[in-house]
C-alpha cells in the first residue's frame, strides 16, 4: 500500500513538472518577436517626410526640456502646442512661472501673458520664435528643415515602428548643431524633438532642447484659431 501511495505521488509530482514545462514553452512560443533595428537611408527618409506632409494641422500635449552648460539636468516645462501649414503656431507654456500664449498667423506674432491681462504684438524673430518654428517644420514640413540639413545616417535607425533620425547642417553658420527626430511612422507623427546647440565634449556640457509629444491628434485646418483676438480689458504693448 505503501508503494501504491508513493508510485501515485511521484506521478503526480512528474505530471505538475510536465505542465508547467509545456506552458513555460508555450508561452515563449507566443512572445511578439523584439523589432529588428537597421540602419535608416535615405529613401526611407523620403517615405517618412511624404507621410508626415499629408497633415495639415497638429495639435498635442508637450513637454520641454532644456540643458545648459549650467543646469545639467535641464528645467522641465509643459504646455499645448497647434502647429497648421504653411506656418503657424499656438504655443501654450503652462507650467511656467510666467505662463504665455503665443500666436503665429504667417503674419503676426502675439504673446499673451493671459494671467497678468497683457499681451504683446511682436516681430516674428527672436530664439523661441525660431525654436518653434523648427518644431513646427519637422512636424509638418520636413521639406524646409532637410533643405537645410543633412541624414546622419550612421546614428539613425528604423526599428518596427519608430524611426530615429539625426540630421546635421549643411552649412556651419546654423544655430542647430544637429537635430534628432523620434517618429512613430505608423502613426504619422513625430515623438519627440531634440534640438542641439552644443555638442558635448571633453570640454563642453550639451546646450539642448528636447520636446516631447503626447495626446497628439492629426485634425482638418483651423485657420482662424490662429489670429489672436485679445480678450476685454487686456493691455496691448506693440513692440514691433
Amino acid at each position: 500500500m505503501f508503494t501504491s501511495i508513493l508510485s501515485t505521488t511521484i506521478l503526480a509530482f512528474v505530471a505538475t513538472i510536465a505542465t508547467q514545462a509545456a506552458a513555460q514553452v508555450k508561452s515563449k512560443a507566443v512572445e511578439p518577436a523584439a523589432a529588428k533595428s537597421r540602419v535608416l537611408t535615405e529613401s526611407d527618409l523620403v517615405r517618412i517626410q511624404k507621410s508626415l506632409a499629408s497633415t495639415a494641422h497638429l495639435q498635442a500635449d508637450f513637454e520641454m526640456t532644456r540643458t545648459s552648460q549650467y543646469i545639467s539636468k535641464g528645467i522641465s516645462s509643459r504646455g499645448k502646442a497647434h502647429f497648421e501649414k504653411p506656418n503657424r503656431f499656438i504655443w501654450d507654456l503652462q507650467s511656467s512661472v510666467k505662463p504665455t500664449k503665443k500666436y503665429f498667423d504667417g503674419k503676426d506674432l502675439w504673446i499673451h501673458y493671459y494671467t497678468q491681462k497683457t499681451a504683446d504684438l511682436v516681430k516674428p524673430k527672436g530664439e523661441m520664435y525660431r525654436l518653434i518654428s523648427q518644431i513646427s517644420d519637422a512636424v509638418l514640413s520636413p521639406k524646409n528643415l532637410l533643405d537645410r540639413f543633412s541624414l546622419d545616417s550612421e546614428k539613425s535607425k528604423l526599428s518596427g515602428s519608430t524611426a530615429t533620425i539625426r540630421l546635421v547642417p549643411k552649412k556651419k553658420s546654423e544655430e542647430f548643431k544637429s537635430v534628432v527626430l523620434t517618429i512613430k511612422t505608423d502613426l504619422k507623427y513625430v515623438k519627440s524633438i531634440k534640438l542641439v546647440s552644443q555638442e558635448a565634449s571633453k570640454k563642453t556640457k550639451e546646450i539642448s532642447t528636447l520636446i516631447s509629444f503626447s495626446k497628439v491628434l492629426r485634425t482638418a485646418k483651423k485657420t482662424k484659431m490662429f489670429s489672436f483676438n485679445p480678450p476685454k480689458g487686456t493691455r496691448i504693448r506693440k513692440l514691433n
